[in-house]
This record gives C-alpha cells, sequence and structure tokens, in this order.
C-alpha cells in the first residue's frame, strides 16, 4: 500500500531494522495499532509503501485494506531497536 505525506516535499528518513506504527478507531470507536516494516528506500520523495496481508477477521488488515483514496490514518516512526551500519 502506498501512502501520501501530506507535505508533498516530505521524504522518508526511516533507516532498514525501524518500524512505523498505524492506529485508527475500528466500527465500534475502539483504538486498534499495527506496526509495519516500511519496503520504501531512504529519502523517498513524497510517499512510503508497507506490505498488508489481509485478513478476513484482522482488526486493522481489513480497516487499512477498505480505505480509498484520500482517507486518513494517523502513524508514527521510529519504532524498532535494529540500525544497520
Amino acid at each position: 500500500m502506498k501512502f501520501d505525506f501530506l507535505n508533498k516535499d516530505s521524504t522518508f528518513e526511516l533507516p532498514i531494522g525501524q518500524h512505523v506504527l498505524f492506529r485508527a478507531q475500528d466500527q465500534t470507536g475502539a483504538w486498534v495499532s499495527r506496526v509495519y516494516s516500511p519496503l520504501t528506500k531512504l529519502h523517498q520523495k513524497s510517499h512510503f509503501e508497507i506490505i498488508v496481508k489481509r485478513y478476513e477477521k484482522g482488526a486493522f488488515s481489513t480497516y487499512l485494506t477498505d480505505m480509498k483514496p484520500g482517507d486518513y490514518v494517523s502513524c508514527r516512526t521510529c519504532f524498532g531497536r535494529v540500525t544497520l551500519l
């Protein structure tokens, strides 16, 4: 899945071994979050990408794969302790 930055001049600066945390509310209003490893190389401009396997009963994978262009999801970066030198 491809996610665009709100600021198109932003670049992807997350090193290998770090993760992106996504967070959203499900249909009941409960907060659900999942961590994904990005596929995007450093310094990519305007977007980043992840792979999402959809599970029919998956609380978050179904939310992400049901998103439409223009939908928003909350995310944070820099989770993980491995940094390749």
